[in-house]
């Protein structure tokens, strides 16, 4: 499908250099590189979207008019001495509206953009992929930690994992519009609220219905060529298209959701609690200790519901009979375990629930696949329904785990191409591509694309093998099936990369050595005898 003659004519607009001056006007410090013959700035934006393979773009929307996120107030960021000056003028800033942009982002899905917008509508766009030393040298970091600027951000921890994790910074003074809606939800009476995305974040807390309009279908657009290509936001150089994209994101949070969520906030004396919850927030992905202790905090409102449920219900009692929504999400939550401690009545809900989870999920499949990819730890429940007593719910998810892998593993190699890095994927995708058996890879049953990804994968899994090996040997050890594995890698130049190769003897001469030093077998007896 080709883009429709008014989108490739918008693609061809500029972004403008001669706004008037004002206090975002930044003149000085410029580099030769920044400016044309003319002495004007240009940035390095491309006037056409990005290659792609296959078709993939948005569905045409001509007959409606969308008014474009003005491509002069967009300052796309590449210099080190143009972001100082930027930086110096956004902490002058009481507020500003920040979102990022990248491939999978958390600790390891690489950041690629950083968009900080302002009150009065102007977005800049720091393109962190194209330079890392915007960060450090450009003093970025100093208004991501700057006490006294606040920071707009819709559920900003995975954003803090991979500033944390990524740049060795992290968030100060957040306002998360996602913790907001949820302290918000929690004073009107909710137990168990869940959260939102930002397109319904906007829908729920502004009247603006021109910015929420322009947003919606921006995201829908976003969302369709995200899905289509998988390092969407790594293509360079950005277009237009993604500059709008991007800045979409941070000009619906100020000033209206903000003020909006704040001012509840504040008249009904949540600030304290609210700052408290969004510090756990900005932990979540960091910290394993702040996530257990969120987890146990739900975990018994979970409890103390599905006891009122089973107070409140008889045995004739189905899930159309469960109107009170919070009701409904314990029993989403709840496992079968939880349920079965509560009574069979609860046992009989909860395998009710999974089964209209899955035949959601059946649908899903066959229409929009690429909204599963991103649901974390699907592919791990699906395993775990396939424990259950109840042989429906274990038929059914066997079903339903073969066809997704199957589907996902091709949209893999569809949506990716052989540099594609493994932190790139999706964790649905990386245990998708982990549950490939070797041979079928070394008999090339499988594309170029997946192949090339599985070796990687296998390469690091190797490497971390022996990193472990190395600082935890009494913990150590190996399954009968890795240790095949692993054989099979050292003995099969030929067939397997030569570093994988190299890797897995080296692993193998590790584990001899170890035995020899400690005169014994005792990593092999471990796995013999199944010990893991």
């Amino acid at each position: 499908m080709n883009r429709t003659s008014e989108g490739n004519n918008k693609t061809t607009k500029a972004i403008r250099t001669d706004r008037p001056q004002d206090d975002f006007d930044i003149i000085g410090g410029v580099s030769h590189s920044d400016l044309d013959n003319t002495g004007k700035r240009h940035f390095p934006v491309a006037t056409a979207p990005p290659n792609i393979r296959f078709p993939c773009c948005p569905m045409p929307y001509s007959m409606i008019e969308v008014k474009p996120v003005s491509a002069e107030n967009i300052m796309v960021v590449t210099e080190v001495e143009y972001c100082k000056q930027v930086v110096a003028k956004l902490q002058r800033e009481k507020i500003i509206a920040m979102a990022t942009e990248g491939i999978n982002l958390g600790k390891e899905g690489p950041l690629t953009l950083i968009q900080i917008g302002t009150c009065s509508g102007l977005v800049f766009v720091f393109d962190i992929l194209l330079n890392r030393d915007l960060v450090e040298k450009g003093r970025l970091r100093c208004l991501l930690e700057d006490e006294h600027v606040t920071k707009v951000i819709h559920d900003s921890c995975y954003v803090n994992a991979a500033l944390n994790f990524q740049f060795a910074t992290s968030l100060r003074n957040v306002f998360d519009t996602q913790v907001a809606h949820l302290i918000i939800e929690e004073d009107r009476g909710r137990r168990l609220p869940a959260g939102l995305k930002l397109s319904d974040i906007c829908l729920q807390y502004t009247d603006n219905a021109e910015k929420l309009y322009t947003y919606d279908w921006r995201t829908n657009s976003k969302m369709t060529w995200m899905a289509a290509i998988g390092n969407f936001w790594a293509n360079r150089p950005l277009t237009l298209d993604m500059l709008e994209y991007a800045a979409g994101d941070v000009i619906v949070l100020v000033p209206d959701v903000y003020r909006c969520q704040s001012e509840y906030i504040d008249d009904n004396g949540l600030r304290e609690r609210f700052e408290h919850r969004v510090d756990e927030w900005l932990q979540m992905e960091i910290d394993s200790v702040v996530k257990e202790k969120q987890g146990k905090r739900v975990a018994k409102t979970v409890r103390d519901i599905l006891f009122e449920i089973d107070a409140k219900y008889d045995d004739r009692a189905t899930l159309l009979n469960i109107l009170d929504i919070d009701e409904e999400n314990a029993i989403s939550i709840a496992s079968y375990e939880d349920a079965a401690q509560v009574s069979d009545r609860l046992c009989k809900l909860k395998c009710e629930q999974i089964l209209s989870h899955m035949n959601g999920l059946e649908i899903k499949m066959r229409s929009d696949v690429e909204s599963l990819e991103g649901r974390t730890n699907l592919l791990d429940y699906l395993k775990y329904y396939m424990t259950l007593p109840d042989s429906r719910v274990r038929d059914q998810a066997a079903e339903i785990l073969k066809n997704l892998i199957k589907a996902v593993l091709e949209r893999i190699e569809e949506k990716y191409d052989t540099n594609t890095t493994t932190n790139m994927l999706s964790s649905m995708e990386r245990e998708a591509l982990l549950s490939i058996f070797y041979l079928d890879i070394v008999q090339g049953n499988w594309g170029d694309v997946i192949t090339s990804l599985y070796w990687r994968f296998m390469q690091e899994d190797v490497h971390g093998m022996i990193n472990f090996l190395r600082f935890y040997p009494s913990l150590f050890s190996l399954t009968d099936a890795e240790y095949s594995k692993i054989t099979f890698f050292g003995k099969s130049k030929g067939n397997v990369p030569e570093q994988l190769s190299e890797l897995s003897n080296a692993l193998l001469h590790a584990i001899r050595s170890y035995n020899a030093a400690n005169g014994s077998y005792v990593i092999d007896i471990r796995r013999k005898s199944g010990v893991v």
